[in-house]
């Protein structure tokens, strides 16, 4: 019954007859697609994640989808992205009519009840290489200088009016993060209008000025990545995509799953990768920011004139000892590294011991401080705000094993806890069964026990091997504590938010060709180093500290932090996004303005 009732909404949608209806709401989460299945193959789980919080999400498709077909087939499309999302949130409420977006005819439907808006524009699809005659590739070449809608409602398109509709709907949401596709031909073959739209939404972001997190989600190319997906997460996913392709494709009726789909969607579906791209490093013009993203590429806000192929992104590289802009079309595109401002703190002015040092506020006054416990009591260096520290005093009385010292904010009170002959104790006094990894987050004492991850008494995990070393954090911004280890393939995380589905970790290293961009080490931190509200995962790799940061479902690509002269042996991070290292000679430390810069 509830599929009928979606069948009867979507029939009535489509049609010119429809009623107008309101603009677009504020939305926590906007995506910007190609087609109607961009964001149920690429962008699960985080798009349902986002629909799960309940904080409002906008999608928007750029192209009809058509296939050089009619509005038929397209609208065939547009009813399966309804029923997809009405079978993963069990909403059937969908109210669809026609809106204007700067001035542009759109259809906007709306599913109240899940909070959630899909908008679909209706421009041309260009085919897999651009090939159709009013493709965005060919708008962008100059080969045409606009086109119609596929749409009962016609709207014509240029390219300044694209990117002009785009900055408006991103003005209109006031989103906390965008989400479209690949950006630049930089990670291998993928669908022209991928590209193209993925470019679009980074120029609109500009024009808009607006400072969401912008992420691009690869495409075609991450089947040879390893998976990263849950796989009772992936089955929610997998249901909603049969019930699409049947209102598409027609392999099943309408609202009823696809008995089966190919397995290059099936390996879509297993694997989401996201590189962030907007973290503005300087700008030509007010107007024309410069962002960095998390592999190195600087990209500029300034759309060009024309493009040559698929080089349809300004990229910047070194042009006799200059910068100039280049095509980002993948073959060998130049990488760049803008290294955060550091403070250096000698050792010899902590007065502290060697080993068992770790960062936390002690003092409660929001500043991370270096401390480190003797055996017998707890000694702590302040921190000044900027990332260097006074020397340090005697604290509290602290008789533990100096190498278990755990510092943080537990159930409202500023502590240090340790394991000693008898279990764990802490300088308020308190008492708590013996763990190993011991961390302090979001209010609770977790560690590894013999039956798996633990926090605050309750047991998350039977995962991993209470013998691997856990570290505990919230990863996806939902203030419920998460837990990560190590493998010869990088880091492995679960999520609290996932626990009634699974309780199993798994792979959060970002990959490229095969090969995971992750170290093998022990010598990690798991903290929100970027202020985003998310942990991220930083390692030391030789002489450098680089840290990958957390997209709320996996962690993109590793990003260089410090460069040192010689290799640090620890390194810390804290709660309140601290991130500090020591090469035996001086505890060197990220400025507090780069949370900032980083973002």
């Amino acid at each position: 019954m509830r599929f009928a009732l979606v069948l009867a909404l979507v029939a009535a949608c489509g049609d010119n007859a429809m009623p107008d209806v309101a603009g677009l709401a504020p939305a926590n989460d906007l995506a910007i697609v190609a087609h109607q299945d961009d964001d149920l193959l690429f962008m699960q789980p985080d798009l349902l994640d986002a629909i799960r919080a309940g904080t409002g999400v906008t999608i928007v498709y750029v192209t009809a989808g058509n296939d050089n077909r009619d509005l038929a087939y397209a609208q065939g499309r547009y009813a399966g992205v309804r029923v997809a999302y009405t079978a993963a949130t069990g909403a059937a409420d969908w109210r669809c009519g026609w809106t204007s977006i700067a001035d542009h005819a759109a259809e906007h439907c709306r599913l109240a009840a899940a909070n959630l808006s899909l908008v679909f524009l209706g421009y041309p699809d260009g085919g897999r290489h651009g090939e159709f005659a009013s493709s965005l590739l060919a708008l962008w070449e100059g080969n045409i200088t606009g086109a119609d809608t596929v749409a009962d409602r016609s709207a014509h398109y240029d390219r300044d009016g694209l990117i002009a509709t785009l900055a408006a709907a991103i003005t209109a949401t006031r989103p906390r993060t965008i989400r479209t596709l690949e950006v630049a031909g930089t990670h291998g073959d993928d669908h022209s209008d991928h590209m193209m739209v993925g470019a679009l939404a980074v120029w609109a972001h500009a024009r808009a000025g607006d400072a969401s997190e912008l992420l691009s989600y690869r495409g075609y190319n991450i089947n040879g990545e390893q998976v990263n997906a849950l796989a009772p997460v992936t089955a929610i996913a997998d249901d909603a995509f049969a019930r699409y392709s049947a209102c598409a494709e027609g392999c099943a009726a309408c609202g009823e799953p696809c008995a089966t789909f190919s397995a290059t969607y099936a390996g879509y579906l297993q694997r989401h990768y996201a590189v962030r791209v907007n973290r503005e490093i300087a700008t030509f013009t007010s107007a024309s920011p410069v962002m960095l993203d998390e592999e190195g590429h600087i990209w500029s806000g300034t759309p060009p004139a024309s493009v040559t192929a698929l080089d349809h992104l300004d990229c910047v590289a070194m042009s006799d000892g200059t910068l100039a802009l280049c095509g980002g079309d993948g073959s060998g595109a130049p990488v760049w590294e803008v290294l955060p401002e550091t403070v250096a703190t000698p050792r010899s002015a902590l007065g502290l011991a060697s080993s068992g040092v770790q960062l936390g506020d002690f003092t409660g006054d929001g500043v991370a401080d270096l401390c480190a416990d003797d055996g017998t009591a707890l000694w702590c260096a302040a921190g000044d705000g900027e990332g260097s520290f006074a020397a340090a005093t005697r604290v509290a009385t602290l008789a533990i094993d100096p190498a278990s010292l755990a510092i943080g904010l537990l159930a409202g009170q500023v502590d240090a806890c340790g394991r000693d002959a008898t279990g764990i104790v802490c300088a308020s006094g308190r008492r708590f069964p013996e763990m190993s990894s011991l961390a302090i987050a979001n209010g609770e004492l977790c560690g590894a026990t013999p039956s798996g991850a633990t926090c605050g008494g309750e047991l998350l995990s039977a995962w991993p091997d209470p013998n691997a070393p856990t570290w505990f954090a919230d990863l996806d911004g939902d203030a419920a504590t998460d837990w990560c280890t190590t493998t010869p393939d990088g880091p492995a995380c679960g999520r609290f938010a996932d626990r009634a589905l699974s309780t199993d970790g798994v792979a959060w290293a970002y990959s490229l060709g095969g090969t995971v961009d992750a170290t093998s080490t022990t010598t990690a931190a798991l903290a929100d180093v970027d202020g985003d509200g998310r942990a991220d995962w930083c390692t030391i790799d030789g002489t450098r500290v680089t840290c990958a940061f957390s997209h709320g479902s996996a962690f993109g690509p590793r990003v260089p932090m410090m460069e040192l002269a010689t290799a640090p042996t620890a390194l810390w991070a804290d709660a309140t996004g601290a991130l500090c290292v020591d090469d035996g000679v001086a505890v060197t430390c990220l400025h507090r303005a780069h949370r900032r810069r980083l973002r």
